[in-house]
Formats: structure tokens, sequence, C-alpha cells
């Protein structure tokens, strides 16, 4: 005869597993990021005035992407029902992200967007009224601007950093979808090759040798690699071109005061090696003690004394 006896823990897992048992619903996916805890609602400094949305939209999107909240802007997170649990957690992210992006404007700018519904809403907007991305009138000023930058009185690192900061904008320009890495590989090893050429044909003078050099390798380096090149070759020159003058100043004056100092040691020398045989002391002669008591003597008579004999 069969045990028809039932295993407890069977019979538990069982009854929990019934329709009649009440689950959790599942939130979705794209609300279980890490929420927004005690941000202030200022995220920088700089405010949209109408003329810097480049800058302004990098450092926004930065501190956005860094929350994981960027599908906010992009509409990668949409508003879920409202009969959804999790509607408040979207509708308090989406009202503290609107937050961020109002607080980042001038409040001439800022006060127009207080009355959108969804952060996406406001950054549209922002990007169709304010973005010069497509205006080839601030391409072809972003680009003469790399053309016509040259060290100066700059050093070789200030130099390249602003270059860079030319170059990032310029990248903004061109959003290019490639269909295939391979092509995407070569066209960045030429943007590469082009900004390494324009990094050295700004750079002064002086820094002409290390520039033939470095084109004169068969394989160009990076830009990385040219840049600490040409850095290296920098500080080698300022160690061994340090102002020319200063240094003979300081080998002179070195020399001088050796010279000073020998002739005193040898004037001492000089008068330990002499001797009185008159006075029986150091330091002189019989011929330059005579000498001393002869003045002695005009001295007196020239005073009216009586030298006694």
């Amino acid at each position: 005869m069969a045990d028809t006896t039932l295993n407890p823990s069977l019979t538990e897992a069982s009854a929990t597993s019934s329709p009649s048992a009440s689950l959790p619903s599942p939130s979705p996916s794209h609300l279980t990021t890490t929420p927004i805890d005690n941000h202030p609602l200022q995220i920088t400094q700089h405010k949209l005035n109408g003329s810097n949305f480049r800058e302004l939209s990098q450092l926004v999107m930065l501190v956005i992407k860094g929350k994981g909240k960027s599908g906010y802007l992009t509409g990668s997170i949409p508003a879920p029902p409202t009969t959804v649990a999790n509607y408040g957690l979207w509708e308090a992210e989406n009202s503290t992200i609107m937050a961020w992006l109002i607080n980042s404007m001038e409040p001439k700018i800022g006060r127009t967007y207080l009355f959108y519904k969804t952060a996406k809403e406001v950054w549209e907007s922002v990007q169709e009224m304010y973005s010069d991305l497509e205006d080839f009138s601030q391409c072809f000023e972003v680009r003469s601007a790399i053309r016509n930058t040259k060290q100066g009185m700059n050093s070789v690192t200030e130099y390249f950093n602003v270059l860079v900061g030319l170059w990032h904008e310029m990248d903004m320009f061109y959003a290019i979808t490639w269909e295939s890495p391979t092509d995407s590989t070569q066209y960045n090893k030429m943007i590469e090759r082009e900004r390494i050429f324009d990094f050295l044909y700004g750079l002064n003078p002086d820094l002409d040798e290390v520039w033939d050099r470095i084109l004169g390798i068969k394989h160009l380096l990076s830009l990385k690699e040219v840049f600490s090149e040409v850095r290296r070759e920098e500080s080698r020159r300022k160690v061994m071109l340090q102002n020319p003058s200063d240094s003979v100043l300081a080998h002179q004056h070195l020399a001088l005061a050796s010279v000073k100092q020998g002739d005193v040691f040898a004037k001492s020398q000089a008068r330990d090696k002499l001797w009185c045989d008159h006075c029986k002391r150091p330091n002189h002669t019989k011929e330059i003690a005579g000498k001393s008591m002869a003045n002695q003597q005009i001295g007196s008579h020239d005073r009216g004394e009586i030298i006694p004999k």
C-alpha cells in the first residue's frame, strides 16, 4: 500500500504558490536604479544664458548620467500609468530632474519651463531653442579657432589643453552613426592625425627640432604620445637653457669671493712668518719697527715734545 503522507515542506510550498496568495507587483526595470537621495536642486554653478548651451549641456548630462537618470531626458524612462504603484517614484524623480534643469538656467529663461510636465519636454525644448550644433557658422567659428590657436607665451601643457577643449566642441558637431566598426576606427585615426598636425603647427619655433623628429617617424605616434614627447623636450630645454646671464653672474660672484678670501689668507700667513729681532715679537720686522719709531719721533718733534735719548 502506497504511503499517502504528505511532506509538510511540500504542503507549505504549494500553499504559498497558490493563486490566492498575495504577491508584490514587480516594479518596472527602469525604476530599479539608484534613487535620488538628498541631492541639492542645483547641480552646477553655470547658468544657461542663451549662448553657452554646448558647455552647459555637457555639465548637466554628466550629473544626470552619473545618477543613472538620463532616460528621463531621452524618453527611455517613460511615465508609467498612474494606477501603478511605482508612479509616485517616477513622478518624484521626474520633478527633481526638471528642477535640476530649470535651476541650471538664468531666471529669465528658466521661468518659461515651470509649467512643463516632464523633464524630456524641457530638455527637448531647450535643445531646439538654444543648441547651435546644426549651425554651420558656429562650426566654422570653432574650426577657425583651432587653426588660429598658437602656443605663444603659454606652456606646452596650457596650449594643448586649449586645443583639447576646442576639439571636444568640434566633436559635438559631428555626431556620426557608423554601420561598420572598421569605418569608425579608420575615421578616428584620420581625425587624430589631423589633431596631431594642428598641435605641432601651433608650437613655438624653438620646438621645431622635436616637431621634425616626430614627423620623421615612419609610424606616427598617437596624440597623447606626441604631447608627452613635446612636453619632455620642453622640460629638457628649461633645464639646459636657463637664463645664461644669471648663471654667469653667479659664477663671477663666486670667483671674486674666492679670490678675496685667498688674498686675506695669504696676507695672514705672510704676517705669521715675520719676526722682529729688535722687539723679539712676531708679525713685523726690525726695519718696520724702526720706521714706526722714527715716525713717532717726528710726530713728537712737531708737537714740541722733548724726546729722551
